[in-house]
């Protein structure tokens, strides 16, 4: 089992996916992709981003396995693309009172994704530039338009100096594969984000 622990607070419960032949279904992954997804432990336990509908069920014990009985507070959508998103719905019906925070475009797409979710009085919307204070940590919000979607948002969290980046920098790749870093995110740029360069280098 991979280590799962980011920080003495901060811990990793994505999944891999090596059952997958094709990414976004043009993009050859014969070492898998994937999912990433973080626990913060605070005062205030806020989960960061969720996972692609094919990793539903481990992603949800992953979740447990670290809250154990807590209750998170919050769930950071930072991007609508189904590999990080499709997962927002079956979370909330397990954890019915946390708040989604989230950006104006954002909470725009997710009505369209999620025609019967009700997320009334469960919203928190950030604006570009923004903090949210966990407890011990702070996260700022940056918008990333275009990196590759218009809603995008990366998240810092100024504690543990970490940046959570959704597709910015990505790679190919299952993480327990035993591989150089640089070919499959080098590929993974240039195929997914890197004819919105002039975006990125502006996130940058």
């Amino acid at each position: 089992m991979k280590d799962t622990t980011i920080s003495d607070s901060i811990f990793y419960v994505g999944a891999d996916d090596t059952t997958l032949d094709l990414f976004e279904s043009q993009y050859i992954v014969p070492e898998g992709v994937s999912y990433n997804s973080y626990v913060i432990m605070d005062d205030k336990i806020t989960i960061m981003d969720t996972v692609d509908q094919r990793a539903t069920e481990e992603w949800i014990a992953n979740v447990k396995n670290v809250l154990k009985d807590k209750t998170p507070a919050y769930l950071v959508v930072s991007h609508m693309e189904p590999d990080h998103a499709a997962n927002i719905e079956n979370f909330m019906k397990v954890y019915p009172e946390t708040t989604i925070v989230a950006n104006t475009k954002t909470f725009g797409m997710m009505k369209n994704f999620f025609r019967d979710l009700d997320l009334e009085g469960r919203t928190l919307e950030v604006g570009n530039g923004e903090s949210l204070t966990l407890g011990k940590h702070v996260l700022t919000f940056v918008f990333a338009p275009m990196v590759h979607w218009p809603e995008v948002m990366v998240t810092y969290d100024s504690t543990d100096k970490v940046l959570f980046s959704a597709d910015g920098f990505g790679k190919f790749g299952a993480l327990d594969v035993e591989e150089d870093w640089d070919c499959e995110a080098r590929r993974y740029y240039i195929g997914i984000v890197g004819k919105y360069g002039p975006q990125v280098q502006k996130l940058l």
